[in-house]
């Protein structure tokens, strides 16, 4: 009874999750979360990367960042007046090049699937290690934990960050003795 239970409540805390994650979504303008984001401080990178921009001065120069945010951004206007600079070290801008192929808008819900497909293998891969009767809360508080949610409403690339820490973690357990 108590699994049943715990397999109704994880089931219903993903339709739940997913539901607040849509509806948060789509009750905005579709260009705002990918344009008043840390996401677009992310494609800000690997556009600047794909412009040729590689050495350090130039990937970190405010002014450049500005202009090709302008690129970036088009017609559309920032809501807050202050640009957050590029500040993630250079291997962050590539794994944010192949976004400026896309619409910041398209890009933005790329980055989600993919940080979201992430998340799904580090939850996975961490609760092969937990009792199977545990397994169920990993699932039920990952889900649960709010600042996930809006990580992914931000567009962050913490999600990247858990799954390198997850998979590096992982590692080690599964190698020792």
């Amino acid at each position: 009874m108590r699994r049943r239970f715990s397999i109704y409540a994880l089931a219903g805390m993903v339709v739940l999750m997913i539901v607040l994650f849509g509806w948060q979504l789509v009750s905005e303008e579709p260009n705002s979360h990918a344009m008043n984001s840390d996401y677009a401080v992310f494609v800000l990178g690997g556009t600047q990367l794909a412009n040729n921009h590689a050495a350090a001065i130039q990937l970190y120069d405010p002014v450049l960042q500005m202009e090709t945010l302008r690129t970036i951004l088009g017609d559309y206007h920032l809501t807050s007046p202050l640009l957050l600079p590029f500040v993630h070290p250079p291997y962050v801008a590539l794994l944010a090049w192949p976004l400026h192929f896309f619409s910041p808008v398209s890009g933005f819900y790329l980055l989600g699937l993919t940080q979201l497909l992430l998340v799904l293998i580090a939850i996975w891969l961490l609760s092969r290690l937990l009792p199977n009767s545990d397994r169920y809360l990993l699932w039920l508080g990952s889900f649960a934990y709010l600042p996930l949610h809006y990580a992914f409403i931000d567009g962050q690339v913490s999600q990247m960050v858990f799954f390198s820490i997850t998979l590096f973690w992982y590692g080690l357990r599964c190698d020792s003795p």
